[in-house]
């Protein structure tokens, strides 16, 4: 199974979309929230390529005991301040987050101001990786790098088509789903108005911890498409200046280097290598 730890605000239901045209609606499962994820039976569980969802260590244990290979996990991470901003003006937008009566009526330099929101949002993507693959008693900064090591596959949201791609491929998933169903940047959601100060608060005092973490996925990133680039003979192909068409013609190469591999040697049963 590949599995998508979907962090908030991060693009996972446009991730979720293009899986379920690649596989369909029983092969991807998602964009599922943690409950949505709980209600599901083992059956259904175990039998999906591919899931994306919200979840928690021991959902994530879960899926572990019903695999009969561990799960390959895979992220995407997305630039602190966008994701800060896309959060909060959700909550404004969504009449039933918990949030949402509390604040649909500030604007976002009196809420910077409420301690509360500032902690729910702060830091959200090193928290929620921490949260969701490691254990209670080592969700803390000093074991940061473990969440590397368990991750297979980091994408970048501000590249997702790209980051779509690299995911499915390195899952050993023919990403045979047109790449042109990304029709719009992420963040192209109407948003309320942002003063220079707000912005200033945000870079100065608020994700200390996912800036890094953001740096570092973002570097793992692009060595990871470079890599996939140089394999499937397209080596010098940039995820964040490639065009459509180009990265069309990546996702056709991926395609049939992943079905070349399944295809079964000669006088061999057993599938190529790759």
């Amino acid at each position: 199974m590949l599995c998508y730890v979907h962090l908030p605000k991060t693009a996972g239901k446009s991730l979720a979309r293009y899986t379920r045209k690649t596989l369909g609606r029983r092969g991807a499962l998602g964009a599922l929230l943690e409950e949505e994820l709980r209600g599901l039976s083992d059956r259904a569980l175990s039998e999906a390529g591919i899931l994306v969802a919200h979840l928690a260590y021991d959902d994530l244990q879960r899926i572990r005991q019903l695999c009969e290979r561990p799960p390959l996990l895979a992220t995407i991470v997305r630039e602190p301040r966008e994701r800060f901003l896309s959060h909060f003006f959700f909550i404004k937008r969504v009449r039933i987050h918990a949030w949402h009566r509390r604040f649909c009526d500030l604007s976002l330099d009196q809420a910077l101001e409420d301690p509360e929101l500032v902690a729910e949002l702060d830091n959200y993507q090193y928290r929620y990786l921490l949260r969701a693959l490691l254990p209670p008693d080592r969700q803390s900064i000093e074991h940061l790098p473990e969440v590397w090591s368990a991750l297979s596959v980091v994408g970048d949201a501000a590249c997702l088509p790209a980051s779509a791609l690299l995911t499915l491929y390195r899952g050993g998933i023919p990403p045979v789903a047109s790449l042109r169903l990304f029709k719009r940047p992420i963040g192209a959601v109407r948003r309320g108005p942002i003063s220079a100060k707000a912005l200033a608060t945000i870079d100065s005092q608020i994700n200390g911890y996912d800036r890094p973490l953001y740096a570092e996925g973002r570097r793992r990133f692009r060595a990871d498409f470079a890599a996939m680039a140089h394999e499937l003979g397209l080596a010098g192909l940039d995820p964040e200046l490639a065009t459509i068409a180009e990265l069309e013609a990546c996702r056709v190469a991926a395609v049939a280097r992943l079905r070349d591999c399944q295809q079964p040697a000669r006088g061999n049963a057993r599938a190529r290598r790759c």
